[in-house]
């Protein structure tokens, strides 16, 4: 279920505050270092939190009518190294700084976001502050690095956080967020305002 962009936009006059739950999870990562911090799939970007530990996802049969392609990848046993906690910035524009001079965005180079990813790797999470404007989350370093990041619509996730307890948090372009298990399936998914006054 998911609520109208109308129906969270309560916030005519009055200052706005994120749900508690946004603190809640990520406060848990602060002081933690980020590490393979990387591009994905054209410019999405995954940080890892946490201790390693490896992903396996077995081999399982595609759906019918799947291409060439994805039988083949399905057919592969698939091994991922993951943290604890994975932040997948997802269908949004994203800045990445260095104190205050802009190292790329999602925009750049594939060349200049790798660059970007090696500036925020390593680098310890000290904040992160979620902005009803723009639906803005700001995720702060502790070696001067900065992500900003803006949704680019507003039924798309801007990003998801994967918690190590199997829930996912995330927060879409019409400034509403979920905090479910990963195997929610879509249809069951409960959308609920981000903001509050």
């Amino acid at each position: 279920m998911t609520l109208s962009h109308r129906e969270c936009d309560h916030s005519r006059g009055f200052q706005m505050r994120s749900d508690p739950t946004f603190e809640r999870s990520f406060r848990r990562l602060y002081g933690k270092p980020c590490w393979n911090a990387r591009r994905g799939h054209g410019s999405f970007l995954t940080l890892e939190f946490g201790a390693p530990r490896l992903e396996i996802r077995e081999p399982r049969k595609a759906s019918p009518g799947s291409s060439r392609i994805v039988r083949k990848n399905f057919a592969r046993r698939l091994v991922t190294l993951r943290g604890d906690w994975h932040l997948w910035i997802y269908c949004a524009d994203w800045t990445v700084y260095d104190k205050r001079q802009r190292v790329a965005d999602s925009d750049a180079s594939k060349t200049k976001i790798d660059e970007a990813a090696g500036l925020l790797d390593g680098q310890a999470l000290t904040e992160a502050n979620f902005q009803y404007r723009g639906c803005r989350s700001v995720f702060s370093f502790d070696l001067g690095g900065r992500l900003v990041v803006t949704p680019n619509e507003p039924s798309d996730e801007a990003w998801m956080l994967f918690e190590p307890d199997g829930k996912v948090l995330a927060l879409k372009g019409d400034k509403t967020f979920n905090h479910q298990s990963k195997n929610t399936p879509r249809d069951c998914e409960v959308w609920r305002c981000a903001w509050l006054q």
